[in-house]
């Protein structure tokens, strides 16, 4: 993931001439950059400036490239600073559709250019001849405008058009705007047409590898409810992408074939002037009589806003394999693999891992099966033919479940040992594999039960025997109470951040103004006796940085403010393994109310009108690992 730093019209230019001024100034603003980058966790910086820039400033804009270059490098991992093709080395705003003597002095200092949209072969052809000189043709990137913008082939579901015309050249390709999935169509469809999109282009484009170790619950940053253990703790939608976690290398599209059907017609400009449009419609077609899915479910889950639900028709002696992961890790190393799941049916539930070579997406001829349910010789035997017609020569070996815990909710752990052993001894020496759900129908099943369906709520992959789940601890947990006695208004809030710990009047923005006097207190508790109290002063020196979520709690709350507003903070190290942290209130009846989750160390809580009496404040580590709910810290109020 990238950043965009976008420069435009005449706010552009007067921001570039401040910019570029001194080699301090350009030193001072990469530097800056590149921590920005480094602290919000993504991998470098795509460079799009959009007004023309004074010729004697050219030589310092290429400066500036240059050093956010060198020092995303130096301080990121993965790192990447494209230019895009927009300036040129006279200063004007020319865009160029190709790299050419006029932008190489960009390309020549930065990781890679992404190209404007309006391409053509010859474009790719002049592109591909001097990038190749620098031996960094894939450096190129093609710009592919989803939304067809002079894009050949109109965009949208034809931008596989674009994308042969530029792996042909051997280029690489920046899709820009992939949105339009969302934006262009009806909105309770996007799931589908989402899946469709990229499902065009998958024999365009290589299958995402994810690193060992890996963990993740599959929520994506939404739902309806929040699951803690399967169980709901909050019935409210939400949606924090912070607590976004790993998704499937692989869709629902591995089960369709799709098929595009092009018209192309005629219409007139504005100007007058004749145009072509493209007009795509899209095929599917499943491509397994078990009719399977594989979906992100809002009404069930393990950690977060939901899980995977995995479903297929109940065929007599027809195994569906969903591939979900295809992973990267070390092939002489063994693997432990966990995984929650809770079966809404009698079937039978297993994994396998299968190697796979680094340039196809084929079945290796090593195959292991992960029992986690007691397959019948028949099964085996019947899959085992199924996996065969993939490859001739597969075989198949099992291994059953190291250890199966029972969990809260209908939730089963089953955790297995992968030995490298068998891998090592076919003479294998891939890194790839792919890890796969299997549904296996039951024998003898009544015609009552038509279907098999599966939740995935939690997978944990890492080589044995490594400690990965350290149980750090939250230090020195405080809550700040911020009250007045008249309602505070949005303006009345930035006069306390301005100056938080002075008394000020506050006027009621509902009333006339009055004589009558507010003030502003800080309760400043702390929840360990020997840290004593904090000064309101000190509050206003050291935690700064909470303003910005005092803000943002603000502005999602009413103008006017007449509750506490409560403001907590906690420590702990930077090295600790956390991925993100629930914060919940208690009320006298003892109920838990989720208030939130977490990156950082502090959240802004304000009250609304029908909360019942708060007794208390708890936070609750979820760690990225096994055993990944940490125990709840509280705050008595």
């Amino acid at each position: 993931m990238t950043g965009t730093i976008i420069t435009e019209w005449e706010t552009g230019s007067s921001i570039c001439q401040e910019m570029l001024q001194s080699t301090s100034v350009i030193d001072r603003v990469t530097t800056k950059l590149a921590q920005m980058a480094l602290a919000y966790g993504f991998n470098g910086w795509l460079i799009n400036i959009e007004n023309k820039i004074e010729i004697d400033h050219i030589p310092g804009l290429q400066y500036f490239v240059h050093e956010l270059t060198l020092k995303c490098r130096a301080m990121l991992d993965a790192p990447k600073v494209l230019w895009y093709d927009s300036v040129i080395n006279t200063g004007e705003l020319k865009w160029q559709n190709e790299l050419n003597a006029l932008n190489e002095m960009f390309f020549q200092v930065c990781d890679g250019i992404f190209l404007n949209y309006c391409i053509s072969n010859d474009h790719l052809s002049h592109s591909k001849m001097m990038a190749a000189s620098y031996g960094r043709q894939f450096d190129v990137y093609v710009g592919v405008d989803a939304f067809g913008r002079g894009t050949p082939g109109g965009g949208g579901f034809n931008c596989r058009e674009v994308m042969e015309m530029i792996q042909t050249h051997g280029l690489s390709c920046a899709l820009f705007a992939p949105g339009w999935t969302y934006e262009k169509h009806p909105k309770e469809h996007f799931d589908v047409q989402e899946v469709m999109f990229w499902g065009l282009l998958n024999d365009r484009m290589s299958t995402r590898t994810v690193k060992v170790p890996f963990s993740t619950s599959f929520c994506r940053g939404y739902g309806n409810q929040y699951f803690l253990e399967g169980q709901s703790l909050s019935e409210s939608p939400w949606y924090n992408l912070c607590v976004q976690q790993i998704q499937p290398s692989f869709t629902q599209s591995q089960f369709y074939r799709y098929t595009l059907a092009k018209t192309v017609r005629q219409v007139t400009e504005k100007t007058g002037e004749a145009k072509e449009e493209i007009d795509v419609k899209v095929h599917s077609e499943v491509q397994h009589p078990a009719n399977p899915s594989m979906d992100f479910d809002v009404s069930c889950g393990y950690i977060g806003g939901g899980c995977l639900k995995l479903f297929a028709e109940r065929i007599q002696s027809q195994a569906v394999c969903f591939k979900l992961f295809k992973l990267d890790s070390d092939y002489f190393k063994s693997l432990e693999i966990s995984v929650v799941w809770k079966a809404s049916c009698i079937d039978d539930f297993s994994f396998a891992l299968a190697l796979t070579s680094a340039d196809e997406e084929k079945i290796r001829p090593i195959f292991t099966l992960l029992e986690t349910t007691s397959l019948s010789d028949k099964q085996r035997k019947d899959m085992s033919l199924q996996l065969c017609e993939v490859d001739p020569s597969i075989c198949v070996q099992t291994i059953r479940q190291m250890e199966e815990t029972n969990l809260k909710n209908g939730f089963t752990k089953s955790t297995f040992l992968v030995s490298s052993s068998k891998f090592i001894e076919a003479g294998y020496k891939d890194n790839l594999f792919i890890l796969s759900a299997i549904l296996v129908p039951c024998d003898n099943v009544g015609a009552l039960n038509s279907c098999m369906t599966v939740h995935i709520g939690h997978i944990t992959v890492h080589e044995y025997h490594t400690a990965l789940f350290p149980r750090p601890s939250l230090n020195n947990m405080l809550c700040w109470t911020l009250k007045a006695d008249l309602p505070l208004s949005i303006d009345d809030m930035h006069k306390i951040l301005i100056n938080p710990y002075l008394n000020i009047n506050l006027q009621n923005t509902k009333t006339p103004p009055s004589t009558e006097e507010s003030s502003i207190s800080f309760n400043t508790d702390s929840v360990s006796k020997s840290q004593g109290s904090i000064s309101v002063s000190s509050f206003s020196a050291q935690n700064c940085d909470i303003v910005s979520s005092l803000q943002s709690a603000l502005s999602q709350s009413s103008s006017e403010l007449s509750n506490p507003i409560y403001i907590l903070k906690w420590s702990y190290s930077s090295s600790m393994n956390i991925d993100y942290i629930l914060v919940s209130s208690y009320d006298q009846s003892g109920q838990r109310k989720l208030l939130g989750q977490t990156v950082g160390e502090k959240f802004v809580y304000v009250p609304s009108n029908d909360d019942n009496k708060l007794v208390s404040f708890s936070i609750q580590p979820i760690f990225p690992f096994a055993n990944s709910i940490g125990d709840e810290q509280f705050y008595k109020l």
